[in-house]
Formats: structure tokens, sequence, C-alpha cells
């Protein structure tokens, strides 16, 4: 199984959809990619596609949708990160970090971390502290 992750900037029609094969993912996204292209409906769009999926957006940035074919490892190193990062020192009072952490310099605020594990794991934050399934 191939899962692909769509999200969009409302953010309330994110999902997780599962195909059988790499061809019918991408077949899928074509025609995902074909009906947003119609939502625009004549105002000019770009299309972007990557070896790990798609994106499809208004120049002015306020209208966005994109694809991404979810590696299931990418998943579990992801989780590994998150595990660690219960290891690092966060200051109560301003929720910054106290050392730098991966990607992160020391005075990164938890909820940028947050936001980046939302978008890099398939199933999101929601998902890493237990509150999905």
């Amino acid at each position: 199984m191939v899962r692909v992750k769509y999200t969009d900037n409302i953010e309330c029609n994110d999902s997780v959809a599962e195909y059988p094969t790499v061809e019918e993912t991408w077949e899928a996204i074509y025609r995902e990619i074909d009906d947003v292209a119609e939502y625009f409906n004549g105002r000019e769009y770009r299309t972007l596609l990557f070896p790990n999926g798609a994106e499809i957006y208004a120049p002015d940035g306020h209208e966005r949708a994109e694809w991404k074919i979810i590696n299931e490892s990418e998943d579990s190193d992801i989780e590994e990160l998150w595990d660690n990062l219960t290891d690092v020192p966060i200051d109560p009072e301003t929720e910054e970090l106290d050392e730098p952490y991966y990607i992160w310099p020391k005075g990164t605020d938890k909820e940028d971390i947050w936001h980046w594990f939302d978008e890099h794991h398939s199933k999101g934050v929601a998902y890493l502290l237990g509150f999905a399934d």
C-alpha cells in the first residue's frame, strides 16, 4: 500500500489516502490536481511535481493544495525524533528550547517544533501526542 497525505491552505480538508500501487497513487494525484485546477476557474495557478508528491497553488499565496507520498520508514524516523525530544530541556516559562535539537536552535518555540512534526508525520502531531489513532 502507498499512502498519500493531502493538505490545503484551509487545513480542515487534510486527509490520508491509501492506494495499492505507486502507479495508482500518481493517477489519483493527477485526477485531484485536475479537480483543483477546475476550482481555480481561469485564475492563475502553478503546479509543481516532486518525486514524492505534488503541489498546486495560486501565485498570490492564498490558496494551495499538496499531496505527499508517505514513506513508512519516514514516519518511524519522525517518531524517533519525537521520542528523543522529551530529553531536550524546554524553559517552562517561555516554552522554548534550552539547547539546540535536530534542526532547531536554542530558543525555538515549542509550538514551532510541534508544527514541523504535524507537517512531517503522516498522522500529525495529535497522533504523536497520543490524542489520535
